[in-house]
């Protein structure tokens, strides 16, 4: 069964946070969007851009009302960013973030947070040459990979509900456990630096 999710919120207003925000709210005029981020330019470019509909005052006022959060900041803040919102939020609350490795963040994130909070670690794979919120554009996602990495704890109506979000976004959505995502992560990242080796070595070869 589905969530029903109304309140929305976007910690970090950059490329994907802003356009995660963007594509949302193209979907239902029904969602409310509330916004942070840590520069006071990027909120208010955001809310001028109607990428969000209300300016958070801090993180906690953020989230006091949200039915789903969206942690867009670099993964290096991700689990301080939880560790600010975890006492102000409402029970059931669905989490996830944006990050490109996700076996650590899941696993300290879900010691912090509490057993009636669910976070689902996200990694969409999509981007940019351009950076920040003035970049951000709701179709960014569309035909791109977007991983959710559950857990065996993880309930199945809350990845659903995600599940299907993500995809009326335009993205294909699949889910890896954790360790999965990392492991794949890793091979793509390194497979340019194999494929160049390799190219040279035939290039030695065949001199």
């Amino acid at each position: 069964m589905i969530k029903k999710i109304k309140n929305i919120t976007v910690i970090g207003l950059g490329l994907i946070g802003g356009s995660l925000a963007m594509a949302l709210k193209a979907l239902e005029d029904e969602f409310l969007i509330t916004g942070f981020d840590i520069e006071e330019e990027a909120m208010n470019i955001a809310r001028y851009r109607n990428i969000i509909d209300r300016i958070a005052l801090n993180p906690k006022d953020a989230v006091s009302d949200a039915d789903l959060i969206i942690i867009a900041t670099p993964i290096s803040k991700t689990v301080e960013v939880v560790k600010s919102i975890k006492d102000g939020l409402k029970k059931g609350v669905i989490i996830t973030d944006v990050g490109s490795a996700k076996e650590r963040t899941v696993k300290l994130v879900n010691e912090i947070l509490p057993p009636d909070i669910f976070f689902i670690g996200g990694h969409p794979m999509a981007g940019s040459e351009n950076e920040g919120v003035l970049s951000a554009k709701p179709e960014l996602f569309r035909n791109t990979f977007y991983v959710l990495t559950p857990t065996i704890s993880t309930a199945t109506d809350n990845l659903l509900t995600l599940h299907t979000l993500f995809t009326r976004i335009g993205a294909k959505v699949i889910s890896l456990s954790p360790k999965e995502h990392d492991e794949n992560v890793a091979l793509i990242s390194h497979l340019p630096h194999v494929l160049s080796t390799n190219l040279v070595q035939l290039i030695d070869d065949r001199q």
